[in-house]
């Protein structure tokens, strides 16, 4: 899914995230927005706090319904919900 803007919502500073969960979350919306998909291989490629780092980040954001992943041709890539879709923080 290409967007036409960034997708990034400044909700996500309200939701009391720590700062690897919120630093995944705005490279995630600045690859849709510039390249209309993020794979996690891409993601890794931007990402400078290692892997497992990473992967936790990306599972908050998952649980919380901010970001789904998805399979492509044996490729994770995940999508950015917009606010109205996020689940409650837990």
């Amino acid at each position: 899914m290409k967007f036409d803007t960034n997708p990034m919502s400044q909700k996500i500073f309200t939701r009391g995230l720590d700062v690897d969960t919120i630093s995944a979350y705005l490279c995630c919306c600045g690859l849709a927005a510039e390249e209309g998909t993020m794979s996690l291989e891409r993601l890794l490629a931007v990402w400078n706090q290692g892997e497992d780092a990473l992967n936790r980040a990306l599972q908050v954001l998952e649980a919380q319904n901010i970001i789904t992943p998805f399979v492509r041709n044996g490729e994770v890539f995940y999508q950015v919900h917009p606010p109205e879709q996020w689940l409650s923080p837990v």
